[in-house]
């Protein structure tokens, strides 16, 4: 089971990240998330990172050039994108094309499954197939309609629509998990979606910063979960 921990602000949690196992840690650079981290604060991170694990920088509206000078300077190994639409998305490819090196994308949509989204799950799921078949990502986030562009409510949905959203794109993106994912129902979760990977940002955190004993929780139960559920 892929594991990304999102919104990584300070050593401790990278650590803790890093030591447990996790594929991906994410740094967001969207200012107005509370999980928001300066530039400056990312590089050192990074750096401790190196190459045990992915390092993703999570944009939301950021101008094309800004996201790829991020890239650039940081540096990432892939970007999320929390876009509108497919155009949006063509000009940060375009921008990426000046880092001069190759940079995974990671597209996140959102789908319905609560009740009061104002939309049909089907409808979401079709909105969400058609946005991933336009934009081709390397991988697709799926998290439940509702919260801002930049994110979800942190509450639990219908994870089981996410294999009726696989199944509509016949498999041929890698999708991760993410929406009210806590170390105690992500077994839960990965038998219901049986996703590629899995995404959680506030489900190890305690009082808004991320909790080192919840992020190595978080990655063994989702680490084992992969013999409950499907691995590819």
């Amino acid at each position: 089971m892929f594991v990304k921990i999102c919104g990584i602000r300070d050593l401790p949690a990278l650590q803790a990240a890093l030591e447990a196992g996790a594929d991906a840690v994410g740094f967001v650079f969207h200012r107005p998330s509370r999980r928001y981290l300066a530039p400056p604060a990312a590089v050192p991170l990074a750096t401790v990172a190196g190459g045990r694990a992915l390092k993703v920088g999570v944009f939301a509206g950021e101008p094309p050039l800004e996201i790829a000078g991020l890239a650039a300077a940081v540096p990432l190994d892939h970007v999320q994108v929390h876009a509108r639409d497919a155009a949006e998305v063509a000009r940060v490819r375009d921008a990426l094309r000046l880092v001069g090196r190759p940079l995974g994308l990671i597209l996140a949509v959102k789908v319905s499954g609560r009740e009061g989204d104002g939309d049909e799950p089907e409808e979401g799921l079709r909105r969400a197939a058609r946005l991933i078949r336009e934009v081709g990502p390397d991988m697709a986030l799926v998290e439940g309609a509702g919260g801002g562009l930049a994110g979800g409510t942190g509450r639990p949905w219908d994870w089981s629509l996410l294999r009726s959203l696989d199944a509509e794109l016949a498999g041929r993106v890698p999708l991760l998990l993410a929406g009210g994912l806590t170390p105690a129902n992500v077994r839960e979760a990965a038998r219901a979606a049986r996703p590629f990977g899995v995404d959680v940002a506030s489900g190890v955190e305690t009082d808004g910063r991320k909790d080192p004993e919840k992020i190595r929780a978080f990655v063994r139960e989702a680490k084992e979960a992969t013999t409950d559920g499907r691995p590819r």
